[in-house]
C-alpha cells in the first residue's frame, strides 16, 4: 500500500512538472538567445506553441572554454530541486555533438543505450572539461559514488583560478530534478551552497585535504554547472547555477 502511494505521488509530482513546462513555454512565443567567445557563437530559437521549438546551433571548432560557461546566466532550481525546461532553453549553452566525432559517441551511446549509474554521461563531462576546456580533474567523490559528480580547476590546487563543480543529469522533453533538503534525514538541497560545505567537510575526513583546502580557500571561485544530455534533441546542456 505504501509503494503504491509513494508511486501515485511521484506521478502527481511529474504531472505537475509538466505542467509547469508548459506554462512557460507558452509565455516565450519566440526567444533568441546569442552568446559569442572567440569562433563560438550560439542561437536558440523558440517559436510557435507549447511543444513546437526549433533549434539553431552554430558552433566552430572551439565550441566551449570557461570564460563561455562563466559568462552564463544563472539560474535556481524550485524549492523541491526543480529546473524547468525553460531554463535549459533560454540561458544554457548547447552543445551539438555533431561538432566533435568523440562528443558524438558519447552522446549517441547515452542517448541509444541509457545511462543507470551517470558513468557515461560521467566521461562526456570530463572529455568536455579536461580534453576541450584544459582544466584539470580533481577528485571530488566521497565513497564509492558521492560528492561531486565533477571537479575541475583552471590553475593550480594552491593558487586556482576558476573552480567549477558540475553535476550530470540524463533530460527528455521535460527539465531535470536535483535532490531537494529532507528535513526528516538532514539531507541538504543538491547543488545549494550548504550541500557543497558538507561534501567539502567529508572530502576533508576523507583525506582529500587539499581539494578540501582549496574549496575552503577560494569559495568565491566555485561555479556551479548542470550538464545534461538531451535524449529528445540530441543536444547537450550546460545551466549555470546560482547562489542559493
Amino acid at each position: 500500500m505504501l509503494d503504491e502511494a509513494a508511486n501515485a505521488a511521484r506521478q502527481i509530482t511529474q504531472e505537475a512538472y509538466t505542467l509547469l513546462d508548459d506554462a512557460e513555454a507558452a509565455v516565450s512565443a519566440e526567444k533568441t538567445v546569442i552568446r559569442e567567445n572567440g569562433a563560438v557563437q550560439t542561437t536558440i530559437k523558440q517559436e510557435g506553441e507549447v511543444g513546437h521549438e526549433s533549434l539553431v546551433i552554430t558552433q566552430a571548432a572551439n565550441y566551449i572554454d570557461d570564460a563561455l560557461l562563466s559568462g552564463l546566466s544563472a539560474e535556481l532550481p524550485t524549492t523541491s530541486g526543480y529546473i524547468s525546461k525553460s531554463k535549459f532553453t533560454s540561458n544554457a549553452h548547447k552543445i551539438d555533438p555533431q561538432v566533435d566525432p568523440i562528443l558524438k559517441g558519447h552522446a549517441d551511446d547515452i542517448i541509444a543505450n541509457g545511462d543507470l549509474t551517470g558513468a557515461k554521461t560521467e566521461t562526456l563531462q570530463n572529455y568536455l572539461f579536461e580534453n576541450k576546456m584544459g582544466l584539470t580533474r580533481l577528485d571530488g567523490k566521497v565513497g564509492s559514488n558521492n560528492g561531486f559528480d565533477g571537479l575541475f580547476v583552471k590553475g593550480a590546487t594552491n593558487n586556482p583560478e576558476k573552480i567549477f563543480i558540475t553535476e550530470c543529469k540524463q533530460q527528455w522533453s521535460g527539465g531535470v530534478s536535483l535532490a531537494p533538503e529532507n528535513l526528516n534525514t538532514g539531507l541538504l538541497a543538491q547543488m545549494s551552497d550548504n550541500w557543497v560545505q558538507s561534501v567539502v567537510t567529508r572530502l576533508r575526513s576523507a583525506g582529500k585535504t587539499d581539494v578540501a583546502d582549496m574549496l575552503i580557500a577560494h569559495p568565491t571561485l566555485v561555479e556551479k554547472i548542470v550538464l545534461t544530455v538531451n535524449k529528445s534533441t540530441g543536444d547537450i546542456n550546460l545551466l549555470k547555477l546560482g547562489n542559493y
